[in-house]
């Protein structure tokens, strides 16, 4: 995925409308706030991986929900969501995006994939974020901070110094 324009079938279409929430996937509409989608993006990349398609937008009125493809009127109206990406992500590393059009829905849904990387990456409000199930999870204090560095192995415990009293 390149930042280029793939054309989908109504199938691809249904299913990303349908696509339930989970610790792999994020459906958001357009108003997403690009810092806002920053949490979402460092929680993926912290976690597992994962994909957020913007431009799906949630009736939370109905129940169950009902999700309708609203995509972007055009690719520059998401530049402020892929700037964000390349000041997170730093240019490019960790991330893939692109535009997915379905001819009678309108509009361009972006695809963003995100891969785990090797280093703790912070949205832009400064805070790390973890994916748990369907839920962006900040990583809060030391220990949390600390934890995330072993389960990314940038720490481990045998090369964790610890205070103790030494032995005469």
């Amino acid at each position: 995925m390149d930042g280029s324009v793939k054309d989908i079938t109504s199938e691809q279409r249904d299913w990303i409308v349908k696509y339930d929430e989970a610790q792999l996937g994020e459906v958001k509409a357009i108003e997403i706030l690009p810092g806002k989608m920053s949490e979402t993006v460092s929680a993926f990349a912290n976690a597992d991986g994962g994909e957020i398609w913007i431009g799906v937008d949630e009736d939370l009125t109905t129940k169950p929900k009902r999700r309708g493809w609203r995509g972007f009127k055009s690719i520059e109206n998401a530049n402020a969501h892929i700037e964000i990406l390349d000041k997170v992500m730093q240019l490019g590393q960790g991330y893939s995006f692109e535009f997915l059009r379905h001819q009678s829905s309108g509009g361009f849904v972006l695809h963003i994939e995100v891969i785990k990387v090797s280093k703790i990456i912070y949205a832009t409000n400064g805070t790390a974020y973890v994916r748990r199930g369907g839920h962006n999870q900040p990583v809060t204090g030391h220990a949390m901070l600390q934890q995330l560095e072993r389960d990314k192995g940038i720490e481990s415990f045998e090369t964790t110094n610890i205070n103790v009293d030494q032995v005469p």
